[in-house]
């Protein structure tokens, strides 16, 4: 797990859009299941939810330390397909839509 946690952050992986457990599996010189399984037993999270997690964590930091940027640029940056699959991603992780969560930021 630490080596999948390395590649996430200190490489950024999830920022690749259409991001695969294939992928994250040859970054960390492992094969696709072991990964999977590896995350859902130390995380809870499937392999989307894991990778989904931390877009929306940098979304959330794009969001504040740039209030004035679009949605959509913010779900492509943040490495989401599209603004309804960001948006709804946010929605489901945080409980708010990314800009109620701005505002109770901003107190």
């Amino acid at each position: 797990m630490d080596r999948i946690t390395r590649q996430m952050e200190e490489r950024r992986l999830f920022l690749k859009k259409g991001l695969t457990k294939e992928d994250l599996a040859r970054a960390v010189g492992s094969n696709s299941r072991y990964v999977s399984d590896c995350i859902n037993r130390q995380t809870g999270y499937s392999f989307i939810e894991y990778v989904n997690g931390y877009r929306i964590r940098y979304a959330q930091h794009l969001l504040y330390e740039n209030p004035d940027m679009r949605l959509a640029e913010i779900s492509e940056e943040s490495g989401f397909s599209s603004e309804v699959t960001f948006y709804r991603n946010f929605k489901t992780r945080t409980g708010q839509t990314p800009i109620e969560w701005l505002n109770a930021q901003k107190g």
